[in-house]
C-alpha cells in the first residue's frame, strides 16, 4: 500500500462557493462588496463581504469517509465508523491564508496512511476562533459606529473585549468594536469567534446546513469532548433558545471547534500523491454595517464569513 502523505496545502481559488443544517438550511446572503480586490465603494447600510489581507484558520483533523457519517449529538461524537483519518493534530495547526499564496498544513507527523478506495465525504474539524488582519480602502470617508473617527481607510484593531463573536448583539459590541477608521492606524490581528452558526429571533443554531454552489455542508458547533452543547435539543434538535445557557452574548458557550461534513468524490490509489484543500477567501471577512438611526457608511465590526468555503481534491 502506498503511503499518501504528500503536502496538504491551501490553494486559494477565486471562485465563489455560497455557504450555510440538519433541520435548517441557509445560504449566505451578504453580497460581495463592490470593488473587492481594490478600493471598495460605499456600502450604505448593507453588510457586505470582501477579501482580507490575512486570515488564519486552525485545523485539527480531516477524515475521509466512504459513506455519509452521522454528525454529533449532545451525547455522541461524530460517527467515523466508515472513515479513515488523513490529518490529525490534537493541538491544532494554525494555517495562514493569504491571496495567491500556497501554504502547507501541518508536518509529516500529522498525516496518516489512507487505504486505497473511493471516498464520498470528508469530516473537517477546525477551531471556532478565526484571526484576521486587514486594511481596506474606500472611495470616500467611512466611519466607526462605535466612535467619531472617519476616513477613506479602515483597519482591524483589537477590541477591548478581546475576541468578538460574529453573532453578539450590536449593543454589546457598540463602543467595543474591532474597527479603526482614523486613517492613521496600522492594522492589528484580531480574533473573531463563532458562538452561533446563525440566529433566528435571537435563538442560537448549533447545527446547520450551508448551501454551497457545488454541495451542501452540514456544520456543527462542538465542545472539547466532541459533542454538542447540552442545551441543544431542549426545544429543537439544532438550536438553543435565546437567553438560555449556550445562547448568551460575549462568550463561546463552551464551543471550541466546528465540524463540517463535506460531500465530494475522491479516489485514492497508487497514483495519488496527496490531497489539497482548495480554499477560497474571496469573501473571507464580513463588514457589519450600521442600519439604524438613518446613518450610512458606518461599520460596527468586522465579522466571520464563509469559513467552510473550500473543496478537497487529490494531486
Amino acid at each position: 500500500m502506498k503511503k499518501i502523505l504528500g503536502a496538504m496545502v491551501l490553494v486559494l481559488l477565486f471562485t465563489i462557493h455560497a455557504t450555510a443544517a440538519p433541520g435548517t438550511s441557509i445560504a449566505r446572503s451578504d453580497p460581495e462588496c463592490t470593488g473587492n480586490g481594490g478600493t471598495l465603494s460605499l456600502f450604505g447600510t448593507t453588510d457586505c463581504v470582501f477579501t482580507p489581507d490575512l486570515q488564519k484558520v486552525t485545523f485539527y483533523r480531516l477524515d475521509l469517509c466512504s459513506s455519509k457519517p452521522n454528525g454529533p449529538t449532545t451525547s455522541l461524537v461524530t460517527d467515523r465508523t466508515n472513515c479513515s483519518t488523513f490529518f490529525k493534530n490534537d493541538n491544532g495547526y494554525e494555517a495562514t491564508i493569504t491571496k495567491n499564496i500556497i501554504n502547507q498544513i501541518g508536518s509529516t507527523n500529522d498525516f496518516y496512511v489512507l487505504p486505497f478506495g473511493n471516498y464520498k465525504y470528508g469530516i473537517i474539524e477546525i477551531g471556532s476562533v478565526f484571526k484576521y488582519k486587514t486594511s481596506v480602502n474606500f472611495v470616500a470617508n467611512v466611519g466607526e459606529a462605535h466612535g467619531s473617527n472617519s476616513s477613506k481607510t479602515c483597519v482591524t484593531k483589537v477590541s477591548s473585549l478581546g475576541t468578538l463573536y460574529s453573532y453578539d448583539s450590536r449593543a454589546t459590541s457598540y463602543a467595543k468594536g474591532n474597527v479603526d477608521c482614523s486613517g492613521t492606524a496600522n492594522a492589528q490581528e484580531v480574533s473573531v469567534g463563532v458562538n452561533s452558526l446563525t440566529r433566528n429571533l435571537g435563538d442560537c443554531f448549533h447545527a446547520i446546513t450551508y448551501q454551497g454552489s457545488n454541495a451542501n455542508i452540514d456544520a456543527y458547533l462542538i465542545e472539547s469532548d466532541g459533542t454538542l452543547h447540552d442545551g441543544v435539543g431542549a426545544v429543537r434538535t439544532d438550536m438553543i433558545k435565546s437567553g438560555s445557557n449556550g445562547c448568551t452574548m460575549t462568550n463561546n458557550h463552551g464551543v471550541e471547534k466546528i465540524i463540517g461534513i463535506v460531500p465530494f468524490n475522491i479516489k485514492i490509489d497508487r497514483e495519488t500523491n496527496g490531497i489539497q484543500i482548495e480554499y477560497n477567501n474571496t469573501k473571507g471577512i464580513g463588514l457589519d454595517a450600521l442600519t439604524i438611526g438613518g446613518m450610512a457608511n458606518k461599520i460596527y465590526q468586522f465579522k466571520n464569513n464563509a469559513f467552510f468555503d473550500f473543496n478537497l481534491t487529490t494531486k
